[in-house]
């Protein structure tokens, strides 16, 4: 029932971990992980995190996590809120290798799209893409943006730096701000500030449906 917690590839990869984590253990201590008790546990696991961090050279994180998300799977939640020093070394480790997100598709690969889009007489939703793209927006957000949303600052030279978007509701909050600092992502924002009325949808009123179908 342990397994039914969490979905099959996350068990999957939670126990891949920890196995590795065992090895770990019975090669450098000589132990035999399920037969230690708390205290011990955390003092393993602790060392696996450090191993990890050096061998890998700050890669690999989620590696550990999935090791530490094992160990209460196979274990039992007994180990939950008691491996202090193993989360404290997690945590140092965000903090001295910061995740970076990766991009979802290389950025040519959305211009591609967009210019498809645009040469079947599509241009909004090519234009659409172009921005969510840049402004890391959800398809919801891109459709409910109004004329009024696009902010320009009236002075040029800064206008490649106070260039955006105002996202009245998201997911985190209402009122966000999303930054647009890409030369010619401002352009295209200019031209829809230009033909969109204050409180009309930047979009014309495409639907989410229309941009998974782009």
């Amino acid at each position: 029932l342990r397994d039914q917690a969490v979905v099959t590839t996350s068990s999957q990869r939670y126990r891949s971990a920890f196995e590795l984590f065992c090895k770990f253990v019975k090669f450098r201590f000589s132990v035999d992980v399920m037969k230690v008790g708390v205290g011990r546990m955390d003092v393993y696991l602790e060392a696996f995190v450090e191993a990890c961090f050096k061998k890998f050279e700050g890669r690999r994180y989620q590696l550990c996590v999935n090791a530490l998300q094992g160990v209460l799977l196979v274990c039992g939640y007994k180990f939950k809120h008691v491996l202090p020093s193993s989360r404290r070394c997690l945590t140092a480790w965000k903090r001295q290798v910061p995740t970076q997100s990766a991009l979802p598709i290389p950025q040519h690969w959305v211009d591609v799209v967009a210019m498809l889009n645009i040469l079947r007489g599509k241009v909004l939703l090519g234009l659409g893409l172009v921005v969510a793209f840049e402004g890391f927006l959800r398809v919801g957000e891109l459709c409910r943006l109004r004329g009024s949303d696009i902010l320009l600052p009236e002075d040029s030279v800064d206008s490649f730096y106070n260039c955006g978007l105002r996202i009245r509701v998201a997911k985190t909050g209402r009122n966000q701000f999303a930054r647009i600092s890409d030369p010619a992502v401002i352009v295209v924002l200019r031209y829809l500030k230009l033909i969109t009325p204050p409180e009309g949808y930047c979009m014309g009123g495409a639907t989410g449906k229309d941009f998974n179908a782009a």
